[in-house]
């Protein structure tokens, strides 16, 4: 007959297996961590230019209103646009945006300014994960419209225009609500004299709440 001393390391070996087998049965049926959307940002930004640029969530975050004030190039821009989701939940969403910008830059042609306005269409891709981090990309069309074109030093830019407006961005979590945002575009039209598109790349810090 198996001796006393046998029988218990026996048993706690089948005790301490079946802990670790419980343990991992309760891991395993854990629900994964929650994903929390902010319903408020704000960002300060370093690059071509600087600015800042603030977003709000609202109802039930199908609707995103973003905006931006960024200056530049002797002048700058300001951007207000208006997203809503149509497919996917807030954390892995896709959203059809539309947007405006105004644009004052100087030409450096006899103090010549240059003010315009661009209407842009398109949509977006928002991808959030538990730990705060972010990625977003945009992609679409937009219109440009001056009262009038411009010539300066053989450059021209159109008093109309159309072009693509594309960007990429993301966000690495800090804290909950702090992190490091970057983000890198393009505007096509004719924005400015001699690049005539608009490129857009920056870095800076994200607050949410």
């Amino acid at each position: 007959m198996p001796n006393r001393r046998s029988i218990a390391v026996l048993a706690a070996a089948i005790a301490t297996l079946g802990g670790a087998a419980a343990h991992a049965q309760t891991v395993f049926d854990s629900p994964p961590p929650a994903i929390i959307v902010p319903v408020a940002e704000a960002r300060a930004v370093f690059g071509l230019g600087t600015g800042i640029e603030a977003a709000a969530s609202i109802l039930d975050h199908r609707l995103r209103l973003d905006g931006g004030l960024h200056g530049w190039h002797g002048g700058g821009y300001g951007e207000l646009a208006a997203l809503v989701r149509v497919a996917g939940p807030a954390t892995s969403g896709v959203w059809l945006r539309a947007g405006y910008m105004f644009q004052a830059f100087e030409t450096g042609c006899d103090h010549m300014p240059d003010a315009a306005s661009s209407y842009d269409a398109g949509v977006a891709y928002r991808k959030r994960w538990a730990g705060g981090s972010l990625f977003a990309a945009e992609g679409g069309f937009e219109m440009v419209s001056r009262d009038a074109g411009l010539v300066c030093n053989d450059s021209v830019v159109s008093a109309r225009s159309a072009g693509l407006r594309v960007g990429v961005g993301g966000q690495y979590a800090i804290t909950r609500w702090l992190g490091l945002y970057a983000r890198v575009g393009v505007r096509s039209a004719d924005h400015m004299l001699e690049i005539h598109m608009l490129p857009q790349a920056w870095a800076g810090l994200a607050f949410e709440i």
